[in-house]
């Protein structure tokens, strides 16, 4: 069974058109999160680009290599404890992030991008 309530899973669908493959059915489906080792896209398994004859995983914009977590609900959590440690509008700049439908090159250009879209 999916580890979100079907609303959450149905507002991603809707609004940023993010499905969750075979999370509805007994015995699971992939719902690991993956993001960019050197870049800043992250989204789900299904969202990724590959690369090579085994098709590696890899960001569908850069093709920079990933690294993953079990779930989506692993990176919230630490990005809205990175918050509560003194980072305001730490959460709303990824969300930000994950609407751009690009990457980029690392957190400060990130930073500086939302920045000056929302912070001056």
């Amino acid at each position: 069974m999916s580890e979100y309530p079907k609303e959450v899973l149905d507002a991603l669908a809707r609004d940023h058109d993010i499905h969750f493959k075979g999370r509805h059915q007994s015995g699971g489906g992939d719902a690991r999160l993956c993001y960019g080792a050197c870049c800043t896209w992250f989204g789900s398994i299904h969202e990724t680009g590959g690369i090579g004859k085994g098709a590696l995983p890899c960001c569908p914009h850069c093709g920079g290599v990933l690294f993953e977590m079990q779930h989506e609900g692993e990176w919230w959590k630490g990005v809205d404890e990175y918050q509560a440690q003194g980072h305001p509008h730490y959460r709303a700049m990824w969300e930000w992030q994950r609407g751009q439908k690009k990457c980029f090159k690392d957190v400060h250009a990130l930073t500086a991008a939302f920045d000056a879209r929302y912070c001056e």
